[in-house]
C-alpha cells in the first residue's frame, strides 16, 4: 500500500494536545511514545508534528490521512505526561481482521462475488472499537479511528546543570535552589532548614514508576513549602525588605511571588533580582572582626553598620 508522503500529510494536520488525566477513552493508545528532556522539548506542538505522523506511519499500516486534534495551549517545557490524540484514515484492508475475513471469503465465494459477510463483520468490529468506516476520493474503503500517541517531558534540575547551561538556575548567593516540577524557586536560608530532594522526577527512570514518585516529590514540595510559611524567621532569614534591593521583599523564597515558569523572562528575571542578606558573621570572607572578639549580627540587616565586636 502506498503511504502519504510526510510533508503533504502535515499539510492536513489539525493540531492537537490533551493532558494525560484527558478522559480518551474511546480512542486506541499506540505502543509508540515520544520522550524528550525539558531543554529539548520542541518550542510547540508544530515541533512534534513530522515525528507523529512519522511515529504513526512507522505502527500503523496502510495510513491515509492524519490529523492531529490540538484542544492546549503551547506545550514548551511543560513537564509531564501528556498524549497527542490523532485521527489516522487508514486502508480498510489493512486492518489485522479485515485480511482474516478476506482470506475466509475466498475458500468459498468466487473471486468477483461481494464479500457481505466479511464487510458486515468489518463494520460491527468498526463500531466496537469506534472505527468510522467510508469511502475516499479514490473509491477505496478506508476507515478513520482515534488513536493516542504517548508523550512525555522529562524535567531538567536547573539546581545541577553546570555553569553556563542555558538553564541553569539564576539564584543569587546566599539564597538555594530547590528544584521543582519544571521550574525552580530561590528560598533564604535558614538555620536548620532541609531542602527538598528530588526523587528523580528529572532523571529518565523508567515510565513504570515514575508516576509513583511524581505524586511523593509533590507531597514533599508541598510540605516544604507550608513548612516554610510557619517558620519564625528573622530578617536576617528573609529577603532584603526594600523592593529596590529585591524582588519579593521580606519573603523566605520565590515561592508563589515570582512567574511560576523559571524560563519565562519574568520568571528569570524575578529570580535573579531576588537577594537573601549575606551574614557578615558566617565567614572569614565577611567577618573583619578580630580573633580575639565574637561576631555578633545587627537585629536588622538594613543600614551600614552590620557587625559589632566585643571583648571576650
Amino acid at each position: 500500500h502506498k503511504r502519504m508522503p510526510l510533508l503533504l500529510q502535515s499539510m492536513f494536520l489539525l493540531i492537537a494536545v490533551t493532558s494525560a488525566s484527558a478522559s480518551s477513552e474511546r480512542c486506541e493508545t499506540l505502543k509508540t511514545s515520544l520522550t524528550y528532556t525539558q531543554e529539548n522539548a520542541p518550542q510547540d506542538i508544530s515541533g512534534v508534528l513530522p515525528v507523529i505522523v512519522e511515529r504513526v506511519n512507522r505502527e500503523l499500516s496502510g495510513v491515509v490521512d492524519v490529523e492531529v486534534l490540538f484542544t492546549g495551549s503551547e506545550i514548551h517545557r511543560r513537564v509531564g505526561k501528556h498524549t497527542v490524540q490523532c485521527s489516522v484514515t487508514r486502508l480498510l484492508s489493512a486492518l489485522p481482521h479485515h485480511h482474516h475475513h478476506h482470506h475466509h471469503q475466498h475458500q468459498h465465494q468466487h473471486q468477483n462475488e461481494p464479500s457481505s459477510d466479511a464487510t458486515t463483520t468489518a463494520k460491527t468490529m468498526a463500531m466496537a472499537k469506534n472505527i468510522k468506516q467510508s469511502i475516499d476520493e479514490q473509491g477505496r474503503d478506508v476507515v478513520t479511528q482515534c488513536f493516542l500517541v504517548p508523550f512525555t517531558i522529562l524535567d531538567v534540575d536547573e539546581c545541577q546543570v553546570p555553569v553556563g547551561h542555558s538553564m541553569r538556575h539564576q539564584c543569587s548567593q546566599p539564597a538555594s535552589c530547590v528544584n521543582t516540577q519544571g521550574s525552580y524557586e530561590c528560598v533564604c536560608p535558614f538555620q536548620g532548614m532541609i531542602l527538598p530532594i528530588d526523587n528523580g522526577s528529572g532523571s529518565e527512570s523508567g515510565s513504570g514508576s515514575d508516576s509513583g514518585n511524581d505524586s511523593d516529590d509533590s507531597d514533599n514540595m508541598e510540605t516544604f513549602w507550608e513548612s516554610l510559611k510557619q517558620q519564625s524567621r528573622s530578617p536576617w532569614d528573609l529577603s532584603l525588605a526594600s523592593s529596590l534591593q529585591s524582588t519579593c521583599p521580606s519573603q523566605p523564597s520565590t515561592h508563589n511571588c515570582c512567574d511560576a515558569n523559571a524560563q519565562s523572562n519574568d520568571g528569570a528575571t524575578c529570580r535573579s533580582q531576588f537577594h537573601c542578606p549575606i551574614d557578615p558573621c558566617a565567614s572569614s570572607d565577611t567577618n573583619t572582626c578580630v580573633s580575639s572578639s565574637t561576631c555578633l549580627r545587627s537585629s536588622n540587616p538594613v543600614g551600614e553598620t552590620q557587625t559589632r565586636t566585643q571583648k571576650e
